[in-house]
């Protein structure tokens, strides 16, 4: 077996590749590895720290570089949904480091206007990233929406249970009626 080759960054190279390039440690010690030489990226920062170069802050890469990149500008939210960035001038509407949840921004779309806080969006067919604004009901408060929610839960009940399935054709007409009460500011 041969002998393990050390390495030894000349100032120059690391600071044409690091600090010009842009490229991260990780990068630099990937294109020097081969069969007989094992070049890590704890070792190419252990010659950075050595010659005096300096740090580059998270994300100062630009673009394609930068680890933070998103192309689309979508992002997966913890709860289901997506969040899309919005270059806005009123910071208090976006979630995080300027993404707002997308089935809000259709909603405001739909709307005409931006969203009040207690305003809530409701998904008809319960999947979280379906955004089409047919799909979309918004609510004036999270007490219409709860209102709504139970009436939905009660007529899936009695469906399910078969009371109105039997006794009444006209489950249509019923539903309407269960809901009737609920003020929807727009479907």
């Amino acid at each position: 077996m041969p002998a393990k080759q050390k390495y030894f960054f000349t100032k120059e190279y690391l600071e044409k590749e690091y600090l010009i390039n842009g490229k991260s440690f990780s990068q630099i010690a990937r294109e020097h590895r081969t069969a007989t030489a094992l070049c890590c990226m704890q070792l190419v920062r252990h010659w950075a720290v050595k010659f005096g170069i300096p740090r580059r802050k998270c994300g100062s890469r630009f673009g394609f570089y930068n680890v933070r990149w998103n192309p689309t500008g979508i992002l997966k939210h913890g709860g289901g949904y997506n969040l899309e960035r919005v270059p806005d001038k009123n910071p208090s509407r976006c979630q995080s480091r300027g993404y707002i949840l997308q089935h809000r921004l259709i909603a405001e779309k739909i709307v005409g206007r931006p969203l009040k806080t207690f305003e809530t969006v409701h998904h008809k067919d319960g999947n979280k990233i379906n955004n089409v604004p047919k799909n979309l009901i918004v609510f004036p408060s999270d007490k219409c929406h709860q209102q709504y929610q139970q009436s939905l839960l009660k007529f899936a009940m009695s469906l399910t249970y078969g009371e109105l399935s039997v006794k009444y054709p006209e489950l249509k007409a019923i539903f309407e009626n269960l809901v009737k009460d609920i003020p929807i500011v727009k479907e």
